[in-house]
């Protein structure tokens, strides 16, 4: 049965405060930026990026390149009034003929003219700072500068225009047709076209503007396209700022941005005064990003030359600033800020044509030996540029010398030098890093010569800037090249959009991968006897299994999954039906398939990635879940379903168990619990795409997710007989959730793979069902950036992979984006049948799903998470707990608040929103409870004993006329008795014992966030009032009599960290729901730092 239900609250909800929109390489303001890198580690510092245009007099022209125009000096197309652009200006010389003519038709061809009119490409207005855009040109008086309407008369794109004696079409152009033997400048060899009514006209693929078949056009969207061409496109500076305002569309606060112009003289710019430079750089979003616009959209172009040697100083000095309103600040133009050690920072320098202008007086840079600069852990060892190919040259005082400058020199020595390095980059130390960028100019080195020269050492022919101006746009490659940055040169506004747009995401990507090589632990499992724990090495992109006696004292692990991985030829890799791996995901290159499956010897090779020795991806969200062995006792179940057969199945088949884990290596790994060995790995078809990335030699440092998931196994009665099922998704890595029969772990079947628009990234755990009407389901939130960012939970039939429902629970978009955590199931009766579901969304609504009637599933807001501050939705991102109550069909619901998802997430602000931790009651009726109607509790005391951060807090109590709907803890110990820390989040599911819940926080190193990690308790309180214990439940001396009776106990420093129990299996219930019979809720605890899942915390060279 397929079901659809269209439930959405009626009110509207406001995304959390400190959420951001726009995603990494996504589109504008398209949800949840979310990293691609384990934000724990030391990454994610938004970079600076310092845009200088080039808004020289050239900028004005309609003719590009510059060789095109004669000696007389044709600059413009169309007749242009003096203040189009500002005061001053240019001869304005008619190119046109008595006939209407022009002198020369290349002027009036994009196949020459790459600033005219290109009949394939369609224009659309500048887009705003908001992601709108201006409105089309009106093609009967279509204006000069849309940043200005008013300067200048407007034409009638339609009709005849006198330019002097000429009367001219101005809506025409020339498509050349003389081949290679014709004569560019003979009009007979082109085919002239006037866009007039009555005829259509030939488009190309990209004309979008032209309904379904793009390659022909009707009058009205040729003219409207032509007529937005000339208003938005038709000279330099115009197409200049409408690729550049598109390229930056889809940036975000993932990057700090300012903005220059070279011919910007001096002006205050955070109280010093500044050349270049008239924007700081700022976080990019809001009011900032406004500015950015609106100084881009700047309608005044000078009639100036082209210092781009001086631009390229004074922005050096702009980064050289060591005040605290300078750009390492985290609050730049502001005081109070923290100067972070760790920012890159870099300069886009955009230009038109060829520098000129005065001497920057710095010499010959990289013909001269640099500074010794201390390497970040001050062991001693230093790095000094020394000259050599491909940087040195004979030449003095060029725009590649005034760019190494700022790239050899340490900007800032009063800093700690923690600048993440590339492989490209040696630079640690605050540096500023160049990246040219030209519109229709050209040189004569070979760029992607010059930086893979970089690596070979290979000679570059630099020539001389000062003997043409070809060799000046060399040059700019050449400051590229000295400060291991980035080059492209475009010949039209098209390519350079997409130019820029890739280099602004790629400086954006590059600030949220770690320096060097991490090594920790990420998440763990213990049952019984064993523990397992799962491991990652950033750098590598390696990660392992390893098992552990967790009764020996022994430290060596049993069993190392790396070191049991059978022989690449014969390990058992699979994927969903009529999937060939080796050709759909490497188009059958035999040696990328074998790297794949785990040849080390190809890693010697000098095109694949060297995985040093380890055929295992780093894991690092998925957790280790074990599975096998486990009694579900569904002998209780009728036995028209199952129930009088399950026995004999168990006997049968649950001899052996398993753990089963995600990797970023695309596979989820199937491991013998008892030795180690692989039995098997499996591929969702989610991820295919990417998989040719994995063995190139840059991966390194272009890290991405995979199988980044978690997975639920359980034993399920469908088709007629027992079978364990696998339910897994792909995290991070893909918008999917699969399902695999394990029933025989040695002979897997892959079931189904389930994407839908409504399936964003599903980082938390599905979870099996089994409801009242006998079906078995998959259950599941829709995760972050769906399509429509609305919060939606799906139940999935186990067999088969369709939709069974689909509730729409809360609404979101694409700037206001909301998704659905994990949910977690609950049977009230302990028949091992589902009645409710609940999960958390990021608007902080609590979702209470009822399941009492399968058929007709029920949905309603239990609570809405709310800050004490400004009363502004909590989010949600951590799976729920239920426990029971003493009252007769009451149950609590257990959820803490707070993120760490997006890049950013891991830097505090100063009024960074407090998250709070939430015990519920729910009755099972539609109630209106808020944050006043629960008992408040408060950390009241934070201090050491026996060498550990303890945390006292409150025991409130219920009096008689308290509504009892639930309490509540802030996360935040208030400055009134001692300093307060914001920033401390829950991220785990809480666990349940003797009655108390217990959850884990943790809060991003906000000291310094160059170092990454961050700071993790331990709470425990009543699970009833969420009162501190009255009686010892912690032992911190080791010697197991408990001893503290406080509230938490800080375990460490590192990456978030969950309980270690939260791990563990259930003897009585497994993942299939929480029991909430308070009577089988644990027992005291002794507090040991091996039990907690990441422990290990260590940087490596």
């Amino acid at each position: 049965m397929k079901r659809s239900h269209g439930y959405r609250q009626t009110s509207v909800l406001l995304a959390s405060g400190f959420l951001t929109a726009g995603a990494l390489m996504s589109s504008a303001h398209a949800g949840l930026n979310l990293t691609t890198n384990p934000l724990f580690l030391a990454s994610g510092i938004e970079p600076n990026v310092m845009f200088t245009i080039d808004d020289s007099g050239s900028m004005r022209y309609e003719i590009t390149p510059d060789e095109l125009r004669p000696s007389a000096g044709y600059r413009y197309l169309y007749p242009e009034s003096d203040d189009v652009y500002g005061s001053g200006g240019y001869n304005v010389n008619n190119p046109y003929n008595e006939e209407g003519e022009p002198s020369d038709p290349r002027f009036l061809s994009a196949d020459f003219n790459s600033t005219y009119y290109d009949p394939t490409v369609n224009y659309r207005p500048w887009i705003r700072a908001d992601g709108t855009r201006f409105p089309d040109a009106d093609e009967t008086a279509a204006v000069y500068n849309p940043a200005a309407p008013s300067r200048g008369e407007p034409m009638d794109l339609t009709t005849d225009n006198n330019w002097g004696d000429a009367t001219y079409f101005p809506a025409t152009y020339y498509v050349y047709e003389g081949g290679a033997n014709g004569d560019p400048e003979n009009h007979d060899d082109y085919q002239l076209i006037e866009i007039v009514e009555g005829s259509t006209y030939k488009g190309g693929p990209n004309r979008s503007d032209c309904g379904p078949n793009p390659e022909q056009c009707s009058y009205e969207q040729e003219i409207q396209n032509f007529a937005n061409w000339f208003s938005y496109y038709r000279s330099r500076g115009l197409a200049a700022r409408g690729a550049i305002g598109r390229a930056f569309a889809p940036q975000d606060s993932g990057i700090r941005v300012g903005f220059g112009s070279i011919n910007q003289s001096g002006n205050d710019v955070d109280g010093v005064n500044t050349s270049t430079v008239s924007q700081g750089v700022r976080v990019f979003s809001g009011d900032n990003r406004q500015e950015f616009y609106d100084a881009l959209y700047d309608p005044d172009i000078p009639a100036s030359g082209t210092p781009l040697r001086r631009a390229a100083v004074d922005v050096g000095e702009y980064f050289s600033r060591d005040d605290q309103r300078g750009p390492w600040s985290t609050t730049p133009g502001e005081l109070g800020g923290s100067d972070l050690e760790c920012r890159r920072s870099s300069h886009v320098l955009m230009t038109d044509g060829y520098w000129s202008g005065p001497s920057p007086n710095v010499g010959n840079v990289d013909g001269t030996s640099g500074e010794v600069i201390p390497r970040p852990d001050d062991d001693g060892d230093t790095y000094q540029y020394v000259p050599g190919a491909p940087f040195e040259d004979d030449y003095s005082n060029t725009l590649a010398d005034a760019a190494m400058a700022y790239w050899k020199r340490d900007l800032r020595e009063d800093l700690r030098n923690r600048v993440p390095t590339t492989e490209n980059n040696p630079a640690y130390w605050q540096h500023l890093t160049t990246y040219g960028v030209g519109l229709g100019v050209n040189g004569t080195v070979d760029p992607d010569d010059a930086f893979a020269a970089i690596q070979s050492g290979d000679t570059i022919d630099w020539p001389d800037p000062q003997n043409s101006n070809e060799a000046k746009l060399d040059d700019l490659l050449h400051a590229a090249v000295n400060t291991r940055g980035g080059f492209f040169s475009a010949q039209d506004p098209e390519t350079f959009a997409e130019e820029l747009s890739d280099l602004l995401t790629g400086i954006a990507a590059e600030a949220n991968r770690s320096t060097g090589g991490v090594s920790a632990n990420s998440t763990a499992l213990q049952d019984g006897t064993l523990l397992f724990q799962a491991r990652f090495e950033s750098g590598s992109w390696t990660g392992d299994l390893e098992a552990y006696d967790a009764t020996s004292n022994d430290m060596a692990p049993v069993w190392v999954a790396s070191e049991q991985v059978p022989h690449y030829s014969n390990r058992r890799i699979i994927a969903g039906d009529g999937i060939d791996l080796e050709q759909d995901a490497f188009g059958g290159n035999r040696e990328r398939w074998d790297w794949f499956r785990g040849n080390l010897d190809l890693d010697e090779m000098a095109e694949f990635r060297d995985r040093g020795g380890n055929p295992i991806g780093d894991i690092i969200n998925s957790e280790p879940v074990l599975a096998g062995t486990f009694d579900f006792q569904y002998e209780r179940l009728p036995s028209n379903e199952g129930g009088d057969s399950y026995r004999d199945f168990f006997d049968d088949h649950k001899t052996h168990d398993v753990v089963f884990i995600g990797a970023n290596d695309g596979m989820l790994h199937a491991f013998d619990a008892e030795d180690g060995r692989e039995l098997f790995a499996f591929v969702p078809e989610s991820v295919l795409h990417k998989l040719d990335d994995l063995p190139n030699p840059e991966y390194a440092d272009n890290h991405q997710f995979f199988v980044d998931g978690s997975v639920t196994v359980n034993d399920a009665y469908i088709g007629g007989r027992w079978r364990t099922v696998l339910v897994g998704s792909t995290g991070l890595g893909g918008r999917s959730v699969f399902a695999i029969d394990v029933t025989d772990p040695e002979n897997p079947e892959a079931l189904w793979e389930f994407t839908d628009p409504d399936l964003g990234y599903t980082v938390g755990k599905p979870t099996i069902a089994r409801l009242a009407n006998g079906d078995w389901v998959a259950a599941f939130g829709n995760g972050y950036n769906s399509e429509e960012h609305d919060a939606v939970f799906f139940t999935i039939d186990l067999e088969n992979g369709e939709i069974q429902d689909r509730i729409r629970l809360s609404n979101g978009a694409a700037n206001d984006p909301n998704g659905l955590a994990s949910v977690v199931p609950a049977d009230l009766t302990g028949d091992r049948i589902t009645d409710r579901f609940y999960a958390g969304d990021l608007n902080g609504n609590m979702h209470r799903i009822d399941a009492s009637d399968a058929d007709n599933l029920e949905a309603n807001v239990l609570f809405q998470a709310t800050d004490r501050e400004s009363g502004q939705p909590q989010p949600i991102t951590s799976r729920p707990a239920v426990s029971g109550h003493p009252d007769p069909g009451v149950v609590m619901v257990f959820f803490g608040t707070g993120q760490f998802l997006e890049n950013g997430d891991n830097v505090i602000a100063d009024d960074e929103q407090i998250q709070t931790f939430y015990g519920v009651r729910d009755d099972g009726d539609v109630t209106d409870v808020d944050r006043g109607d629960l008992l408040p509790q408060e950390i009241e005391e934070q201090s050491e004993q026996d060498g550990f951060r303890i945390r006292r807090s409150s025991r409130n109590s219920f009096s008689e006329d308290d509504p009892e709907g639930g309490w509540f803890i802030d996360l935040l110990f208030d400055g009134v008795r001692g300093t307060p820390q914001r920033g401390e989040r829950v991220l785990f599911a809480p666990q349940l014992a003797a009655g108390r819940v217990s959850f884990t926080t943790f809060t991003p190193n906000d000291e310094d966030p160059c170092a990454g990690g961050g700071f993790n308790w331990l709470m425990e309180l009543n699970a009833i009032d969420g009162s501190q214990s009255d009686r010892p439940i912690f032992d911190l001396s080791g010697d197991g009599e408990m001893d503290f009776d406080g509230s938490g106990v800080a375990f460490g420093e590192g990456p978030p960290t969950p309980e270690g129990q939260t791990l563990e299996v259930d003897d009585e219930t497994g993942e299939l729901v929480y029991d909430v019979d308070e009577d089988r809720l644990g027992r005291d605890r002794s507090y040991d730092a091996g039990v907690l899942g990441r422990q290990s915390w260590r940087e490596f060279d």
